[in-house]
């Protein structure tokens, strides 16, 4: 069986509880999925610092070599555009959590002010206090009928009175420049016409 690549399993579980995934991998893979989270995080924090601060940063931090830093920071930097919409979750869900903290702790408190700021910010990232947005009636769109045509015209193109001798003229022109071009064989395309353009009685 091959084995799972660590980017696919943090792409997967980068934002997974630690918990849940212990449960599903082994603690040295776990302990790596850590680290990249909080690399991860670290780069959105500071998006302007180059890439020598943040191996500075976390050989200091996990203790690591240089190589291996640089490893996870390639890593790292190919989840940023992946995880753009889970980390985004991921952080409303942790603003969440500490909101209703604080919530609780007001509510202990009876600090009834505290109460009242503690909800509306739960209610902004919850947006419960926006109106659902009204499911479009797509049954009730209309496929516009199109007639294929070839006048130009019709696309703004001024027509070419005589442009099949233009047409051979610059054939012409092409074989002298370019004598290396070669007539190759093709096959008409069974476009199905009939099946798809059908014709249909004239209005009288």
């Amino acid at each position: 069986m091959a084995q799972i690549k660590t980017l696919d399993i943090a792409r997967q579980d980068m934002f997974t509880s630690e918990e849940e995934l212990l449960t599903k991998y082994d603690a040295q893979r776990v302990a790596h999925l850590m680290r990249l989270r909080d690399m991860y995080n670290w780069i959105l924090a500071n998006p302007s610092e180059p890439d020598r601060k943040f191996v500075q940063v976390f050989m200091g931090r996990y203790q690591l070599c240089q190589s291996k830093v640089y490893a996870d920071l390639a890593l790292v930097k190919e989840l940023v555009p992946m995880l753009g919409e889970a980390s985004k979750d991921f952080h409303r869900a942790r603003i969440y959590d500490m909101l209703l903290e604080a919530y609780n702790m007001a509510k202990r408190r009876k600090d009834t002010k505290a109460m009242i700021m503690a909800s509306k910010e739960m209610a902004r990232i919850t947006r419960v206090d926006v109106e659902d947005e009204k499911r479009l009636p797509f049954d009730m769109i209309v496929v516009q009928p199109f007639t294929p045509s070839f006048d130009p015209t019709l696309v703004g193109i001024k027509p070419i009175p005589n442009v099949d001798e233009v047409k051979a003229a610059l054939k012409r022109k092409l074989a002298v420049e370019i004598p290396d071009i070669e007539d190759v064989d093709y096959e008409p395309a069974d476009l199905e016409e009939e099946s798809l353009f059908p014709e249909t009685p004239e209005a009288s």
